[in-house]
């Protein structure tokens, strides 16, 4: 009494539930900055708790939470329990709870208008929310409510710790424990303003609620459907239209969150990272994406590299790593998918409107030889797609884009308009084909493209470029002398050409003639058979080749690229070893242009080369060619493991080249072990074995030409469904091998302190659907392309979109899944029979000979 007494003229009841809430002197430190004022500080008068639910199957745990805030000390003035649509549940808790308010939504089905409705019932001045299976310390709502002692506070949150079923797996990183709705590394450790709380365990003034006109519908959980964010976009909304308003992180006040088993799983933690990319992109729709991830900025900058250092040390857990890894992969591809769904895009005429299924847009594509005074366009030799001499159709193209040559050195592309050629027109064939057609321009000859107009566009486009060209020729002499004399590469003379196969018996005979084509002095070329269901591979090859002694044939029958590619390197008798592909159309003079490449400078070991599209008649096809630097870039450039093209070099390897066409020296390919048979087509991982094999190259002291003097003309995939396939498979196998390189202490800190840079890149992706000419298609991670390095994309066609974006970074999110997995079937592999090492001789019954 004499307490009271000291307090000076004030209620009883008002001193009563001072002291029941913890009193002035327990009100915890002052809340400073722009909210501060000197207003008296007086706590709250009285605090309503609302707990949501909307199933019955988590009865046990409702029980409990209720339980929970029945023993509040001091106790709350109302307990308001709202069911969401689900009129037995209420039945069954107002039958079960006395004391409790039991009501229905009134509101649309959601979260967020559970707790408007709650938020109306409660007639006390602050409200509190916890969860429907979560458990509350008992001085929970005491400790949360007392810096509302300051009137400029307007919510609060507690510290939300995870009840796991059983032990954590060991996999969960605790970065990500606001997957299973708790509180996670980076938070405030005292007393201190956030952003928004977790919804969890969080508070409000109902004044605030009032003035921001509450959650809004649509955003939050909808029954099981791992939606969020519902209270981050009403936190933001209340910051913005309350002058001062501060919202406080109170870590004393704890709640146990119960962790249902089927969230302890991968399954789930890959659907709720999805689910808050999502409704991070609903959040930042409505508030702007400055304020909806200021706080996710901060956190992938500086808690997820952490995280990422901690598990690949001595004693980490390098799975959690990769959950690091795919949990941030995975959340942008919600965002991504999130925003092209907020984005107007007008009418939408067919089921995917970023893929026309017409040839509207269609490109011709070809390459002229300007030295030659007789030249003239034409299409690439070997790709299936050259005029029948003398009569070059005109039909269905809008524009054509040469790769103009001077003595067989790329000196770029020109891009001429085609007038008088309408889309679908035909003339000697049908409409749509692509086989033997040019288009027309006027003066023409033979009813070709002008040369005279490609001559004019190089002129006048590409000067500085053709003196480079007509400069180096002069000093190495052309192309075409080099192939036929063993040109400027590597003194030892002989090359070895591997290429792999497997089941596409149909499309060897048309290889073999493109390699039989090629024109180098010293030259063996060895067909890799892989895994073989039938000996059609083999029939082919004996049929067409079988008696040219350059030719042999291989076989491994352990499936896998790389397995492949491995026979081929033990197979090899070259100082040089070039790799290309069954469907890759290469230039007579590949090798050539190859073997140049090596001697730009005494420490090259690895060349790559320039690999054009070899048709642009399809959506899809521009689409991609848009997005690859070595698809059109013709300036030749040296990289290091210090110098490169990217700001995230060297792990941007993508932008080295393709794995369609490059070349090594063998014993260096050799002395690095070969290609990782955990990596490529035929693995889970469905990729990344060039680039990893291009970034070990760098790391061990050795640098890699891009070389475009080696020109191998490639098909692109011509439909949707294929490129959503080959755009999945990049993302797995880029992600897959930067899991790798992550576990190796050679590149993990240099890996770690790219991560911001890489983020940065990752904003901008979804910013734009995608950067063309990244060199590789998520552009995020090999993108970055400064000056020196953009390629010649001249703006020809848009990047592939968001849609395929968010299939790309799919496949990035599973990528360290895909790698665990194939690392798994290697082992096996190894147990069942002994690891052929590359360039050791081939185990029996393993190869074949001509």
């Amino acid at each position: 009494m004499d307490r009271l007494a000291r307090r000076g003229p004030r209620s009883r009841a008002a001193a009563r539930t001072e002291l029941r809430l913890g009193g002035p002197e327990r009100a915890g430190p002052r809340v400073t900055g722009p909210h501060h004022d000197t207003a008296p500080r007086t706590v709250p008068t009285s605090v309503s708790v609302v707990i949501c639910a909307y199933t019955e199957d988590r009865w046990v745990d409702l029980q409990r939470a209720v339980g929970s805030i029945v023993a509040q000390q001091p106790p709350a003035d109302e307990i308001i329990l709202v069911t969401d649509h689900n009129e037995a549940l209420r039945h069954r808790a107002r039958a079960a709870f006395t004391g409790v308010d039991v009501i229905a939504n009134t509101g649309p089905r959601g979260l967020s208008g559970a707790r408007n409705t709650g938020v109306a019932r409660s007639t006390s001045e602050v409200v509190a929310f916890l969860d429907d299976d979560a458990h509350a310390d008992a001085h929970w709502l005491a400790r949360l409510v007392r810096p509302y002692a300051d009137p400029a506070v307007q919510g609060t949150g507690g510290l939300v710790v995870p009840a796991w079923p059983g032990d954590r797996p060991r996999w969960f990183p605790p970065e990500f424990d606001w997957v299973v709705g708790c509180s996670y590394p980076g938070l405030p450790t005292s007393i201190a303003p956030i952003r928004n709380p977790i919804g969890a365990a969080m508070s409000l003034r109902r004044s605030a609620w009032t003035a921001v006109a509450g959650f809004t519908d649509g955003l939050g959980r909808l029954g099981a459907t791992p939606l969020g964010c519902e209270e981050t976009e009403f936190y933001i909304r209340v910051r913005r239209d309350i002058p001062g308003a501060a919202v406080l992180h109170v870590p004393d006040a704890v709640v146990t969150h119960q962790i249902a088993a089927n969230r302890a799983t991968w399954r789930y933690f890959r659907s709720r990272c999805l689910a808050e990319g999502l409704s991070k992109a609903m959040v930042s729709g409505r508030v702007g994406a400055a304020t909806g991830l200021a706080s996710e900025r901060a956190y992938v900058r500086s808690v997820l590299p952490r995280a990422v250092a901690r598990d690949l040390r001595r004693h980490g857990d390098r799975r959690r790593a990769a959950a690091v890894v795919a949990g941030l992969a995975l959340t942008t591809s919600g965002y991504a998918r999130g925003r092209l769904q907020g984005r107007p895009l007008g009418p939408r005429p067919s089921s995917d409107p970023a893929m026309p299924t017409d040839r509207q847009g269609a490109v011709w594509t070809g390459e002229m030889e300007l030295a030659d005074p007789l030249g003239a366009p034409r299409r690439p030799l070997g790709t299936g797609h050259e005029a029948p001499s003398g009569h070059e159709a005109r039909t269905g193209y809008d524009r054509a884009r040469v790769l103009a040559r001077w003595q067989g050195v790329p000196v770029g592309f020109v891009v001429l308009d085609l007038p008088g050629t309408p889309a679908g027109t035909t003339a000697g064939t049908t409409a749509g084909t692509t086989a033997g057609t040019t288009a027309a321009v006027p003066g023409g000859g033979g009813g070709g493209i002008n040369p005279e107009a490609v001559w004019s566009a190089v002129v006048t486009d590409l000067p500085d470029e053709l003196a480079r060209v007509r400069a180096e020729v002069d000093r190495l002499g052309p192309l075409t002398t080099a192939a036929r004399h063993g040109g400027a590469g590597p003194a030892e003379g002989r090359v070895s050409v591997v290429v792999c196969t497997r089941n596409r018996a149909e499309l060897l005979a048309g290889c073999l003639e493109r390699l039989r084509a090629l024109r180098h002095p010293d030259l063996e070329i060895i067909i890799v058979d892989n895994a073989p269901s039938d000996r059609s591979t083999w029939q082919a090859f004996r049929r067409t080749v079988g008696r040219e002694p350059r030719f042999r044939y291989v076989r491994e029958d352990r499936p896998g690229l790389s397995h492949a590619r491995n026979r081929g390197l033990a197979a090899a008798s070259g100082a040089i070893i070039a790799f290309t592909d069954d469907d890759v159309a290469v230039d007579p003079w590949w090798v050539a242009g190859l073997t140049r490449g090596f001697a730009r400078r005494a420490d090259v070991a690895c060349v790559t080369g320039l690999v054009p599209a070899a048709t642009l008649d399809t959506a899809a096809e521009r689409h991609f060619d848009a997005r690859v630097s070595w698809g059109t870039s013709c300036r030749p450039r040296v990289y290091d493991a210090r110098t490169g093209p990217s700001v995230l070099h060297p792990f941007a390897a993508g932008l080295l080249g393709t794995g369609a066409s490059f070349a090594v020296r063998t014993a260096v390919l050799r002395g690095l072990g070969g290609f990782d048979t955990a990596l490529g087509a035929g693995t889970p991982t469905r990729g990344g074995e060039d680039l990893d094999l291009f970034l070990r190259v760098l790391l061990d002291g050795h640098a890699l030409a891009y070389e475009p003097s080696a020109v191998a003309w490639h098909g692109h995939r011509t439909d949707l469904d294929a490129l959503r396939r080959q755009l999945f498979g990049y993302g797995t196998g880029l992600s897959a091998y930067l899991t790798k390189h992550l576990s190796d202490r050679r590149s993990r800190r240099r890996m770690i302190r790219q991560i911001p840079a890489a983020a940065g890149h990752l904003r901008a992706l979804t910013a734009r659907g995608g950067a063309a000419g990244t060199g590789h298609p998520t552009s995020a991670i090999a993108g970055a392309v400064d000056g020196a390095g953009r390629p010649d994309n001249g703006g020809r066609a848009p990047s592939v979109g968001l849609p395929l974006a968010a299939r790309e970074w799919l496949g990035f999110a599973l990528g360290p899944v895909c790698y665990a997995r194939s690392l798994h079937q290697q082992r096996s592999l190894r147990r069942r029979r002994p690891l052929h090492r590359p360039g050791t001789a081939a185990p029996a019954g393993t190869a074949g000979a001509s």
